[in-house]
Formats: structure tokens, sequence, C-alpha cells
């Protein structure tokens, strides 16, 4: 009798507490990067996602993706947690996958969210991901 009491109880649970699971909500959203104004067809493309300044500063990225360049402008596609992030792209020509500098200037092709031009910071390409969303990058060649 009390195994089957237990039995009648557990089985009451499950379907109390099933599907309440069933209805949590996945927080996480598609983050979709089109890049344009690839000029040489060549190389890869090293993308490198941050979550904060200080991840930022310290090149400790979120999310990372390396695919092969084969046209003018490529898409990829990050599935992240809401939040603030900042993607930065970079056109590795010689597959050392990493920015390569000449006197502190880029002498590789790169791109940052919200297309600032000069030397990036977070705060300046740092965009807010609360949706499903697209960005466009440009390449600086």
């Amino acid at each position: 009798m009390l195994m089957k009491s237990l039995i009648f109880n557990l089985t009451i649970l499950l379907f109390i507490i099933l599907p309440s699971l069933a209805s949590v909500e996945d927080t996480n959203y598609n983050l979709t990067v089109d890049i344009v104004n690839i000029a040489m067809i060549k190389g890869e493309l090293c993308f490198a996602v941050y979550n904060d300044e200080a991840s930022f500063k310290q090149k400790k990225k979120s999310a990372t993706m390396v695919i092969p360049v084969k046209r003018s402008s490529e898409r990829v596609s990050f599935r992240l947690p809401a939040g603030e992030y900042s993607v930065v792209v970079v056109q590795d020509i010689n597959g050392n996958r990493k920015m390569d500098y000449f006197l502190s200037l880029p002498i590789e092709p790169y791109g940052v969210s919200n297309n600032h031009r000069g030397y990036p910071s977070f705060r300046q390409s740092k965009f807010k991901l609360d949706e499903n969303k697209s960005i466009t990058i440009k390449i600086n060649n």
C-alpha cells in the first residue's frame, strides 16, 4: 500500500513539474553578422565576440569563429545570452590567426561592430542584444 501511494504521489508530482520545465524560456538570441567590403578573396575571417569592457581590453572572448573567405561578403551567426556585446573581425591573410601590425598600424583588413574607424573600444563598438539581431560590419582594407 505504501508503494502504491508513493508511485501515485510521484506521478502527480511529475505532472506538475514537467509542464513548468517546458515553459522555461530560452534567453539566448541569434546574432547574425554580415561582413561586407572584403577586397581580397583570400585567407580567413576571424571573429571575436566580447561582452564587456574588461574582456575587450584583455582579449577574453565570449565567442569565436573562423571561416574561409570565399566572396566579397560573408555571413555568420552566433547564439548568445542577452547582454551588451562588441564584435571584432580580422581578415587573416597570412594564416597566423591574429592581427598583424606595422608601427602600431594594422596591416590586415579588419572591422568592428558599429563600424567604428580607428582604434576600437568596447564603448564605441558595443550594442545591446535583447532580441534576435542582425548587424553589418564593413571591412577596413
